[in-house]
Order: structure tokens, then C-alpha cells, then sequence
């Protein structure tokens, strides 16, 4: 197989993928963990001469991949396969990108075992790049916000902001109100609606520790935020927003299928 006879489309969002999963891994630095991922990766792997996306110091291939792998997920903000939920960069980028490329990482210097059956239906355009900084749930709780064609009332307005969720995004999220650093915060509907109606915007730099300790922050969930399930199945696409007039009440409805 030869690169003309990769689809342009396919080729383009390939590379997308990978600028997404280096710059992911540049603000993986960000989070908490990292000094202790890194420090155990470079225990396992050694010294050599591969690279570690964001570090001047030369890793070993084992290290390098491990750490890159971690740096690329580390603030859960890399690319969401939609078929069965998962992320594929912080699996495939690291190892592409190690010494000898994509394949001598997966089929030993064999182009052709790695290409093996491949067709023209290209799979890997079906793994998104998150339009929002944050994890997958809240991508949609993100849109209705800040992408509703309607600018956000102030945060002394609202009364009350009720965000409905389906039930599984319920179940494994309703109790990170107050998250416990910034992985959490990311993943977390009552601190990322409150943040995004206070600060006006979200980005990486919101979910920062100390910002997470935010008195004004932590007033408005406990006084004004409440997640709700809500069994209706809708498009992670379609969330929406309203507000009712005279109420001051922002309900949110960021549901996912």
C-alpha cells in the first residue's frame, strides 16, 4: 500500500489525531499524577534515546511509550472512539511515534502484516477529537453552554441550574460536586457548569487545584447546582439548554445515547 492510496479525508484526519494526542500529551504535564507516572516510567524503562513529548531529557523506548501513553490521556481531554466508547491515540500514537514507527511497534518491521485486510472503509474516521477541554461526558454539557447561539446569564441571575443526565452517566458521576483535583474536575457536570458560569468559558486552566478550591465556586454547586437522571436518550450532539423567564432557572439536559 502507498500513501496515494489512502484516502484524503482518512490521511487528513489521521493527522489531526495525532496533533490532537501530541498536544493532549503537552497539557498531560498539567496534571497531578504526572511526576509519579514519569518518575515510575523512567524506573521501568531506563535511559536510551527516545523522546518524552514536553521532556529534554532521552528516555528508553519502554519508557518513552509508558510515559506518552499516560501524557496523552492524563487530563482525559484525548479522542473518544464512538463505537464502543474508547480512547485508541493514547495506545497507538505513543508506540507510532516511538523509534522505528507504526510498524516496527506492531507487526516487527512488517508492512505488510500491518496491513493486512485493511479495506477502503477507513475505521479511524470514526474516532472524534473532543470539541471541548474535558472528558467525555461533559462534552455535551460544554455545547449546550457555551455553544447555544444564546449568551449565558450571569451567575448572580440563577437561582438554580438542574443538569439532566442519563442514568449510567448518573451512576458514575453524580458525586464528584466537588472534585478532588483536576482529572476530577474534568469529569465532573457540577463543578465544570459552575466554573463555565462563573469564569464565562472552560478550559484546562479551570480545572487547576486551586482554582478548584474556589470559594465563589464551591458557593454556587452547593447553593445552586443539582444533577439530575433523566432517562430520556438523546444525542451526546443534541444537548440543549432553556431558561424559564421570571424563574432564573438554567436547566440543562446534555444527554448521551
Amino acid at each position: 500500500m502507498r500513501r496515494e492510496d489512502i484516502g484524503g479525508r482518512a490521511a487528513g484526519h489521521a493527522g489531526a489525531l495525532i496533533l490532537d494526542a501530541v498536544g493532549c500529551a503537552l497539557a498531560g504535564w498539567a496534571a497531578e499524577e504526572t511526576p509519579g507516572v514519569l518518575r515510575a516510567a523512567r524506573g521501568l524503562g531506563g535511559d536510551g534515546r527516545a523522546s518524552i513529548i514536553g521532556d529534554d531529557r532521552p528516555a528508553s523506548l519502554v519508557a518513552a511509550v509508558l510515559a506518552n501513553a499516560y501524557l496523552t490521556t492524563a487530563i482525559t481531554a484525548c479522542d473518544v472512539y464512538l463505537p464502543s466508547h474508547c480512547h485508541l491515540t493514547p495506545e497507538v500514537v505513543p508506540a507510532a511515534l516511538a523509534d522505528g514507527g507504526l510498524f516496527s511497534s506492531y507487526a516487527p518491521g512488517d508492512a505488510t502484516a500491518a496491513l493486512a485486510d485493511l479495506g477502503r472503509d477507513w475505521e479511524l474516521e470514526q474516532i472524534s477529537v473532543r470539541l471541548w477541554p474535558g472528558a467525555t461526558p461533559v462534552q455535551a454539557l460544554l455545547t449546550a453552554l457555551l455553544a447555544g447561539g444564546r449568551r449565558l446569564p450571569a451567575a448572580g441571575d440563577l437561582v438554580s441550574v438542574e443538569i439532566r443526565v442519563p442514568p449510567a452517566t448518573y451512576n458514575a458521576h453524580h458525586d464528584l460536586a466537588h472534585p478532588a483535583g483536576t482529572f476530577e474536575a474534568l469529569l465532573s457536570f457540577h463543578y465544570v457548569a459552575a466554573a463555565t458560569i462563573l469564569h464565562r468559558r472552560f478550559g484546562i486552566d479551570l480545572a487547576d487545584p486551586a482554582v478548584c478550591a474556589d470559594p465563589d465556586i464551591t458557593k454556587f454547586i452547593d447553593q445552586r447546582c443539582e444533577t439530575r437522571m433523566n432517562a430520556t436518550r438523546r444525542s451526546m450532539a443534541r444537548g440543549y439548554r432553556r431558561w424559564l423567564p421570571g424563574v432564573r432557572r438554567l436547566v440543562i439536559r446534555p444527554c448521551a445515547s
